[in-house]
């Protein structure tokens, strides 16, 4: 979930002739250091040895092939195919046709120590995913956002077990992790509070700023968990790759939807898995699809990943937005809401058979680590 793009600043410098009072050489004139060059009026002159004496002679001039710009492949801004672009601009269009958000109630509770500003920038984002599946969470929704600085972590137990004081099973975990982590940033999308609200809460990292790499595209993609639960009824009734690779690559788009930056931005979060799944690098068309027959389930404490799943699932997504569109990979979520097999409605909406498919997911995923790496 990288965030960001910087601009480079290009400064063009006006170079001044400044007319030479030194008279104009010519062949045949003495000269000092063999093998030196001097240039007048226009002409470049060369010390060579000729019967034994140092003289100036002119070298032939040089003609210059004018240096043109690269273009852009295809005008893909920098994406590796005309899927990856579709994949982008079918997000980025649909969120431009939502219309802007009125007023909305916010229940903001913020620890002791944690930074006013990073919560403002964070909920900002995270209203950008609230626009983008405003068709699905209804407009009255309120959100009930817990804000925690690290140093607060007792605070933020204590608040989570008053919100919600029947669902502590995962809050162990996120405590630990929590404590034992403190530079790594932490955010979930916890279902609802015991007044209806959606409940999010946010654990930023001890050097996180507004900008940090990571950070914003956070908001976006918990919201689309949110929203995964209300269009589909249970998240669980779709693969694990699925609900974190969905919310990963709509997360990263609808925070960083400037089309000339993201093939940057893009990049980044795929080679981020050098660190946190180096394997990934690795594998071959078996491994990963052995990888997705392993993500399909979640593990233990209703947990996807971290293993990949969110960058990986984010490219296997990427694939398929590029090739049925935003409204197709919804479609898919509807159908998984009347129990369909969600194996039989994915091959449904794409029209290809499944094992078919997961190949084709395959090679894009490999094909991305390759434009990723390059």
């Amino acid at each position: 979930m990288l965030r960001r793009v910087g601009f480079l600043l290009l400064v063009s410098v006006l170079l001044i002739p400044i007319p030479s009072a030194i008279s104009a050489l010519k062949s045949g004139n003495a000269c000092k250091v063999l093998g030196s060059s001097t240039v007048s009026q226009g002409k470049v002159y060369k010390c060579v040895l000729v019967k034994g004496k140092k003289v100036l002679q002119v070298q032939p001039a040089v003609k210059k092939t004018p240096s043109l710009p690269t273009p852009v492949k295809d005008n893909l801004f920098g994406l590796s195919s005309d899927l990856a672009l579709n994949a982008f601009l079918e997000i980025t269009k649909y969120l431009n046709k939502q219309p802007e958000l009125t007023a909305g109630e916010v229940i903001l509770e913020l620890s002791p120590n944690s930074s006013a500003k990073l919560a403002e920038a964070t909920l900002k984002d995270m209203e950008k995913g609230f626009r983008f599946w405003q068709s699905y969470t209804p407009r009255t929704t309120k959100i009930h956002m817990v804000f925690a600085d690290r140093q607060d972590l007792e605070w933020f137990k204590a608040t989570m077990v008053r919100i919600q004081p029947g669902n502590q099973e995962w809050l162990p975990r996120i405590y630990n992790l929590a404590e034992t982590s403190p530079k790594n940033q932490y955010a979930g999308s916890n279902g609802f509070d015991s007044d209806g609200n959606a409940l999010f809460f946010y654990l930023p990292g001890v050097e996180t700023t507004p900008t940090s790499g990571g950070w914003l595209g956070v908001g976006p993609h918990e919201w689309t968990h949110f929203a995964q639960g209300v269009v589909t009824g249970d998240v669980t009734r779709g693969p694990c790759w699925f609900k974190e690779g969905q919310a990963t690559y709509y997360g990263n788009v609808i925070s960083n939807d400037s089309q000339v930056g993201w093939a940057k931005v893009w990049k980044n979060q795929i080679q981020s898995l050098k660190t946190d799944f180096p394997s990934f690098f690795q594998m071959e068309e078996s491994t990963l699809r052995q990888w997705f027959s392993e993500h399909e389930l979640n593990t233990s404490n209703n947990v996807c990943g971290p293993d990949g799943v969110f960058t990986i699932g984010g490219l296997a997504t990427e694939y398929l937005v590029g090739t049925v569109g935003v409204e197709g990979v919804t479609r898919f979520q509807l159908k998984l809401k009347t129990d369909e097999n969600w194996k039989a409605a994915i091959s449904e909406v794409t029209g290809k058979p499944f094992e078919s498919l997961m190949a084709d997911i395959v090679k894009f995923v490999l094909m991305q680590r390759t434009w990723a790496s390059n």
